[in-house]
């Protein structure tokens, strides 16, 4: 594999090239971000209906079975299963919204990557060997020398 930006040969597959930093994704048209925006907005209804229904249900059970004068206790029960129950389904469907917002926004950064010009670029075919990259530390680095001593004079103060 190679960096698609430096043309560095890779040995194996990774999320950042190891020579220029550049991050080695798989480009995604816009196209391909278009659905995950609708599924987004979807879910966002599915949410607000979620919650305005499920409150609907609970508040409207209570106000029944107070209407119907069933004991105190069965309608606290009732209030506490159905509040669960709706707390349960808001989470998963809150959780599953970020899940997805996070996709979105991995797939429109990806696409605005895709969308680089990249004429300017070397591509990797093109070289023709590949060459060991120096490490910083080598090129860093630098011998000690010697130190000289200075000569000692023989002549008295």
């Amino acid at each position: 594999m190679f960096c698609q930006y430096c043309g560095v040969a890779l040995s194996k597959q990774m999320k950042y090239c190891t020579h220029c930093g550049a991050q080695l994704i798989a480009t995604i048209d816009a196209a391909e971000v278009e659905p995950l925006e609708q599924q987004m907005d979807r879910s966002y209804e599915w949410l607000v209906r979620l919650a305005i229904w499920g409150l609907a249900m609970i508040l409207g059970g209570m106000i029944l079975m107070k209407k119907f004068q069933l004991s105190t206790g069965l309608i606290v029960a009732y209030m506490i299963l159905s509040s669960l129950v709706f707390l349960i389904l808001f989470g998963l469907s809150l959780c599953g919204l970020l899940d997805l917002a996070g996709r979105t926004k991995e797939a429109d950064g990806a696409a605005q990557i895709g969308q680089l010009d990249t004429n300017e670029l070397n591509p990797a075919d093109a070289q023709t060997t590949i060459e060991a990259v120096s490490s910083v530390t080598e090129s860093a680095t630098r011998k000690l020398e010697p130190a000289s001593t200075p000569p000692i004079s023989s002549s008295p103060r």
